[in-house]
């Protein structure tokens, strides 16, 4: 269920199990019941689905208002139907009891009490009972939520479950590019792709967007995901790109806007050369290093006279020469010659 809206959580992966929902009604039902004070309901919710446990009702009254979720209240708008239907409430009181229930507004409650007694009272329910289920009203009306902004919920989550089982490489990619910034999203995303064997494909600069694009049963990463790569590099990327018909070469393309592509590689051969002149003048170049035989015969020897084999120098006269005359520059205070 990665991707698919209000339920992706694992919580609600089990919860989705346990209910097996076989109509629209039960996404409805689960989304407004998966929420910290209801979500105590949703075993008995789903006991009472699968006839493990029969519904129960406080009053005959209440079983046409309950019977869709098996006794149980969850929305808002059964608690305004019940207070309608048992106490002879009007639409707009039922909404000032529920607002009340709501807020706990003390007064107001006692108040409500009241009133809707006295109404269940003259449509013949017993006092007991009915401040039994005012009692009860109370309870579910604190975190009670709205059918209608569930069925809204569900709805999505409906459009999106489908879209994923029907089209999954369009849907992923889709999904991808709205999380473009979210690397955690992006890795889960990744993991499911692979899970349903859709081939998701490394960064491409011939072949990748700047969002996350589809091919056959393959989805191709996005340049603007990778980091530190900005928008305006990708759309400069991809322009050069549709001037290249398709191939890009990053040496002769990715230049500055208008400069050609040899003038660019020559200034950063002179930029080396700055470098490297750089470098010598701050740390200079030591006297004594390692170099091969001058007759590229012999193993390679230390330039240090102190170090110098001796055996070496009689095998390879040109080795001894160049290290004589080395000797006379150094005690005549003369750099060591190449």
């Amino acid at each position: 269920m990665v991707g698919v809206f209000q339920v992706e959580s694992q919580g609600m992966r089990r919860a989705l199990i346990d209910m097996r929902p076989d109509r629209f009604e039960d996404i409805i039902a689960l989304v407004a019941l998966y929420r910290p004070g209801p979500m105590a309901n949703i075993p008995t919710y789903c006991a009472r689905k699968h006839g493990d446990e029969e519904p129960e009702y406080l009053h005959p009254i209440l079983e046409p208002i309950l019977k869709e979720t098996f006794g149980v209240i969850i929305y808002q708008e059964q608690v305004m139907q019940i207070a309608q239907v048992m106490a002879g409430y009007s639409l707009g009181d039922a909404d000032l009891l529920r607002r009340a229930m709501g807020k706990k507004i003390r007064a107001e409650m006692e108040k409500q009490r009241a009133v809707f007694v006295a109404g269940a009272v003259k449509n013949g329910v017993p006092k007991g009972q009915a401040d039994t289920i005012f009692e009860l009203l109370a309870k579910f009306a604190d975190y009670g939520f709205n059918k209608s902004h569930a069925a809204a919920y569900a709805l999505v989550s409906y459009h999106t479950a489908y879209m994923k089982a029907h089209y999954p490489v369009e849907f992923l990619a889709a999904s991808m590019t709205l999380e473009l910034n979210n690397t955690d999203k992006l890795s889960e995303f990744r993991a499911e792709a692979q899970r349903l064997g859709i081939k998701v494909e490394a960064p491409n600069i011939n072949r990748s967007g700047a969002t996350f694009e589809v091919g056959e049963n393959t989805i191709y990463y996005a340049l603007a995901a990778l980091k530190g790569v900005g928008p305006q590099a990708v759309e400069q990327i991809v322009e050069e790109r549709k001037k290249a018909q398709g191939h890009l070469h990053l040496a002769r393309r990715l230049c500055r806007p208008g400069q050609p592509a040899r003038d660019q590689q020559a200034r950063h051969r002179k930029s080396r050369r700055r470098r490297r002149v750089r470098h010598a003048r701050i740390q200079p170049r030591p006297r004594l290093w390692r170099r091969r035989c001058h007759s590229r015969r012999l193993p390679a020897q230390p330039r240090s006279r102190n170090d110098r084999s001796e055996r070496h120098v009689r095998q390879c006269r040109r080795c001894a020469d160049h290290h004589a005359a080395a000797d006379r520059a150094l005690a005549a205070g003369r750099k060591t010659p190449p």
